[in-house]
């Protein structure tokens, strides 16, 4: 990414799976108005996106402000991921409407090295000036009727800790779901509460007990 001599951010991250925790993985952020379409296009293509993926992406390029892309090992294979953010979007659309209407934020596409052409398409809408009762309420009703469920209330204990010393702080919540898949499930941005890993090791060595 240097060469392209832009500013960038590169997040590293960790995934838990039953009987095995997978750390090669990488995201790295550029900002839209460094890149012209066809740099991102060719960032993309390096890392294999289909081309039906690239065209849905394209379509809503002019829309976003960042792009990610990203590589993880995977039991399928090599995942690649592309996603745009439309955040200066949003914000526009939430300053002049205020309220918590679910605004489409990032929208991503995820391929396998070993299905070519194929992939996935994600849609992350985020909730706005949710407070945290609120965003509590939205996490548990993703597992609504599920009377067995525990990951919430970890999960709930993690974001709780981070409130504890700035219980106003700004929560980003999103949802988030895939054509033609089951898939629902949520992303909480701590940020904002100053929470760093080792303060929640407890909850999380908790979460992956339970995965």
């Amino acid at each position: 990414m240097g060469s392209l001599g832009v500013p960038w951010g590169a997040e590293t991250s960790i995934k838990l799976g039953p009987g095995r925790l997978l750390g090669h993985r990488v995201l790295v952020g550029l900002p839209r108005r460094w890149l012209d379409d066809a740099t991102v296009r060719r960032l993309a293509e390096e890392i294999g996106i289909p081309a039906g993926g690239w065209q849905l992406l394209a379509e809503a390029l002019p829309r976003s402000n960042a792009v990610f892309l990203g590589i993880e090992e995977s039991p399928d294979g090599v995942v690649g991921k592309a996603y745009l953010e439309f955040w200066d979007e949003v914000r526009r659309e939430v300053r002049a409407e205020p309220g918590p209407t679910p605004r489409l934020l990032h929208l991503g596409v995820k391929w396998s090295d070993r299905r070519p052409g194929h992939f996935e398409v994600a849609q992350y809408h985020c909730h706005p000036l949710l407070s945290a009762r609120d965003v509590m309420r939205r996490m548990a009703g993703v597992y609504e009727g599920d009377v067995s469920v525990t990951a919430c209330p970890l999960a709930e204990a993690g974001l709780r800790k981070g409130l504890r010393p700035v219980p106003t702080a700004a929560l980003l919540y999103e949802e988030v779901s895939e054509a033609g898949n089951p898939r629902r499930s949520w992303d909480v941005n701590l940020y904002k509460t100053g929470l760093v890993v080792r303060e929640a090791a407890s909850e999380l060595e908790a979460i992956g007990r339970h995965f």
